[in-house]
C-alpha cells in the first residue's frame, strides 16, 4: 500500500473525497487532520466560446449560481 503524508487540497474537496471514497481504500486510517495555514490561493475562471449560442444561457446560469454562493458565504 502506498502512503501519502500530505495532499494540498481545498478543505471542502478533501471532505468530499473522504466522505465519498474512503470506503474504497482498504486499511486506511480514518483519522484526518487539516493544516490551518493556507498553502496557496488561486483564482478560478470559466471559459466558454462565444461562438456556441448555448453558452449565453450557461453563463447566465453560472452567474446566478455564483451570486448565490457569494450570498451564502
Amino acid at each position: 500500500m502506498n502512503l501519502v503524508d500530505i495532499i494540498p487540497l481545498a478543505r471542502k474537496n478533501g471532505l468530499f473525497i473522504i466522505n465519498n471514497e474512503i470506503d474504497l481504500i482498504e486499511g486506511l486510517n480514518d483519522t484526518f487532520t487539516f493544516q490551518p495555514k493556507v498553502l496557496a490561493k488561486h483564482k478560478l475562471y470559466l471559459l466558454l466560446s462565444k461562438k456556441n449560442k448555448k453558452n449565453k444561457d450557461i453563463i447566465k446560469l453560472f452567474n446566478k449560481g455564483l451570486k448565490l454562493v457569494k450570498k451564502l458565504n
